[in-house]
């Protein structure tokens, strides 16, 4: 008996014995236990491949399918969209009827072309290509895409024209979808998808009308789109926006803040005003803004109301407290840091006796205490008022 039954057991690396050298209590008719066990294991493993095999066909006979499976495999960023895409490719040329060398080229071009793999051949071109302005872009977009995939088309045993013609007039239908605004304007994967699906369908009909597949003019036109034109698209940057929030004498007394706000208004940013004492108002403006580069700006009690909003939890992307004042300090300085991108504190040190001083000391200075915290602490000669005209 061949078969190590028990690596535990002695008796079963012996061939001679006959079962476990116990036939009183056992009885083994063939001397291959497992034999019915492996049978029917290999029999299950058969009908799951031949389920594969059979969907996989089934989907090579719908090619428009067959594209967008691929296509959504390839658009998966990072290793393991590389890999998804090679198995994809491989699995749906197999499908199609390709051989295994059919298979491994059309996988070899996919690794290639792959926008996270190492050779990201589409992402060089897309970067070469943003060299080039104006007309001269719109010519020689079409060109290097056409011979690239012209090359391709007969790499894989196809014919140079056809991958040409998808090449070339997908790469038109990619420049249309970028230069029309409301396409363009379009964020997200639904935008990349339709800009992509765009370029794949003019790839397609260039395909066609030279006699090759539309299928197969579909999928390259779109992969050269997705990894040549939408990676390399340079990402919108968030608007800024502008909150500055007054100390408790604000508008009665020197106007520092409000008067730092009106120019900023008036030179066209977006900002916006709060009093000292309009907590729930300011953390309704940073909601409201999210997805924004929120920038708050608060001054003596300003500065203390902005910090604690931004302690509830409340996140903006800058936060300039100048000379905060408060009794009602927040709980956790570290808060106030982890809720902001960049926290830049000033702290007045002068000692000069003037009404400035003397109301932001009997207000509740914070002294250094926030230093301790903020990405860029700062201490600073100027008095209470002064320190603001120069910071805020």
């Amino acid at each position: 008996d061949p078969v190590v039954q028990d690596v535990t057991n002695l008796q079963a690396w012996n061939p001679y014995t006959y079962v476990l050298n116990n036939p009183l209590s056992f009885t083994d008719p063939t001397g291959f236990f497992f034999k019915k066990l492996f049978k029917a294991i290999g029999n299950f493993f058969k009908s799951v491949f031949r389920a594969i095999g059979s969907a996989l066909k089934a989907i090579a006979r719908i090619p428009i399918l067959s594209a967008i499976i691929k296509i959504a495999a390839c658009s998966i960023g990072g290793p393991p969209g590389v890999a998804a895409c090679i198995g994809a490719t491989a699995a749906l040329t197999l499908g199609a009827g390709g051989s295994i060398g059919d298979a491994l080229i059309a996988s070899a071009l996919s690794f290639i072309g792959h926008g996270s793999g190492p050779v990201n051949i589409w992402g060089h071109v897309g970067k070469a290509l943003a060299q080039v302005k104006g007309v001269l872009f719109a010519i020689v977009k079409p060109i290097v895409h056409g011979a690239i995939q012209g090359a391709m088309a007969v790499a894989r045993g196809g014919k140079f024209i056809h991958g040409f013609a998808s090449g070339a007039i997908g790469a038109i239908g990619g420049i249309i979808a970028m230069e029309t605004p409301s396409i363009a304007s379009i964020g997200g994967n639904v935008g990349k998808a339709l800009r992509t699906s765009i370029a794949g369908t003019f790839g397609g009909l260039g395909s066609s009308v030279t006699g090759g597949k539309f299928s197969n003019g579909f999928v390259s036109a779109a992969f050269a789109h997705l990894w040549n034109a939408e990676s390399t698209r340079p990402t919108p940057k968030p608007k800024k926006v502008y909150a500055y929030v007054g100390g408790a004498a604000d508008k009665s007394y020197g106007k520092i803040v409000l008067t730092k706000y009106l120019r900023a208004s008036c030179g066209g940013l977006d900002a916006t005003y709060f009093e000292w004492n309009q907590r729930a108002e300011l953390e309704n403006w940073i909601s409201a803004h999210e997805g924004d580069y929120t920038i708050v700006i608060g001054h003596s009690y300003g500065g203390s109301t902005a910090a604690n909003v931004v302690a509830g939890g409340s996140y903006v992307d800058q936060l300039l407290t100048v000379d905060p004042v408060g009794w009602k300090r927040p709980r956790s300085f570290s808060r106030v840091a982890g809720n902001s991108g960049v926290w830049t504190n000033y702290n007045s040190i002068s000692r000069t006796f003037n009404l400035p001083n003397l109301a932001g000391k009997l207000g509740g200075a914070w002294g250094a205490a926030a230093n301790k915290f903020a990405d860029r602490p700062h201490n600073s000669t100027l008095n209470h008022a002064d320190i603001c005209v120069v910071y805020c």
